[in-house]
């Protein structure tokens, strides 16, 4: 008697340690494309989804200076994820500046585009490659990535006024760009 009731109890512990750790996470498969054409497939664990309280961090910005997400509270902030070696990203970043740091006002708005795993002399490189005109930031620990998802880039997250992810993609394309410049123009006006 005491071996079965061990046993259910054992096997009750391990079925909600598995069901907790996945708890909180969504796994999506996502396609990269190249010039319009599937190439390859990735699985991403998500481990914020909408509606989500963002995560707290602390990045570098490009001048060496802590950007604390906590700080921004009160502004609409664009998150986006990228490492030297996304052409993606290199696309999208050469976009943001013109498109929306310009564009937006500043003290309504904020993008914080995060090398993972990156270093300031990273950020300095990829800006000049990518013809970013804005600051990039950058997390030598790749950790704060991990409070988000687990690969692919760029990941991007918008997050309202009241610091509630309230959009999220991955990749990139015109028409997410577009997607997104319309999301973040919608939250400024809210």
């Amino acid at each position: 008697m005491n071996t079965v009731f061990s046993r259910k109890v054992f096997l009750s512990i391990l079925f909600s340690l598995l069901f907790l750790s996945a708890w909180g996470q969504r796994k999506v498969i996502d396609t990269l494309f190249v010039d319009g054409v599937p190439v390859a497939y990735t699985e991403t664990n998500w481990f914020v989804d909408e509606g989500d309280k963002v995560p707290d961090f602390t990045v570098y910005g490009q001048d060496g200076s802590r950007i604390r997400m906590k700080d921004l509270r009160g502004k609409v902030v664009a998150i986006s994820f990228w490492i030297t070696t996304c052409g993606p990203c290199k696309k999208e970043l050469g976009r943001v500046g013109p498109e929306m740091v310009d564009v937006f006002p500043k003290d309504s708005f904020a993008f914080l585009a995060i090398g993972s795993g990156q270093e300031k002399e990273d950020a300095e490189w990829f800006a000049s490659q990518s013809g970013a005109t804005f600051p990039l930031c950058y997390d030598p620990s790749g950790k704060v990535f991990g409070k988000f998802a687990d690969n692919g880039f760029p990941k991007v997250f918008v997050i309202d006024r009241k610091g509630i992810v309230r959009y999220m993609d991955a990749g990139y394309s015109e028409e997410k760009f577009s997607r997104l410049k319309g999301k973040i123009a919608g939250l400024i006006s809210e």
